[in-house]
């Protein structure tokens, strides 16, 4: 089980059309989906991007599998690569907060703007309001490339949905774990051997 349990939204249900998918639920990690930054590979170009984690036990997965294929299919009609990069990759070989070890992770990027609304179909524009740790749905389209001497399928992001709030993904401490008390706790009036 993930560490944060998936909510269950009656009428969010994965479907794919080809080598494109709707998912189901899908937790966000690394959600640039409002404002763009520069791209990892090219730091001259923006880019929108979001990381999905979907439990393995998910049925979205057979779904996001079956798009790879149709997407390797359309990409390599005659011969299929060896060194292909799979898209659909485990959360174990990561050591980020919210990647749980019964998890795979996917990433979407697009250059152009994606549609990003809330459960009321509203717009949202406030970076602050889908965030890393919000439980969202997609909609995703699976393409090959080969490019510099690397292959494989990478998914498109077409639109985001943001279904449910969830623990924040910040990679930070709690402020109580960092700090301690300076007075003593109740009595902000109390005073402290640090200013005697």
């Amino acid at each position: 089980m993930p560490t944060v349990p998936f909510p269950v939204i009656p009428g969010v249900e994965a479907v794919r059309e080809g080598a494109s998918v709707t998912t189901g639920v899908m937790r966000a990690s690394f959600a640039n989906v409002v404002r763009p930054k520069p791209s990892m590979s090219d730091p001259a170009k923006l880019e929108y991007s979001i990381v999905l984690i979907v439990p393995k036990s998910d049925p979205v997965v057979n779904i996001l599998k079956a798009a790879t294929k149709d997407a390797i299919a359309k990409k390599w009609p005659n011969k299929v690569p060896g060194n292909l990069r799979n898209p659909v990759r485990d959360c174990s070989e990561k050591d980020y907060e919210g990647f749980d070890d019964d998890c795979f992770y996917i990433t979407c990027r697009t250059t152009d703007v994606p549609g990003v609304i809330d459960q009321a179909m509203t717009k949202i524009t406030d970076p602050n309001v889908l965030y890393s740790g919000c439980f969202v749905r997609a909609r995703i389209g699976a393409f090959g490339y080969d490019k510099a001497g690397n292959v494989g399928v990478a998914f498109g992001l077409q639109h985001v949905q943001k279904l449910a709030d969830g623990p924040a993904l910040t990679g930070r401490k709690p402020a109580e774990e960092v700090f301690g008390p300076v007075v003593a706790p109740g009595d902000p009036f109390a005073q402290s051997p640090l200013f005697d």
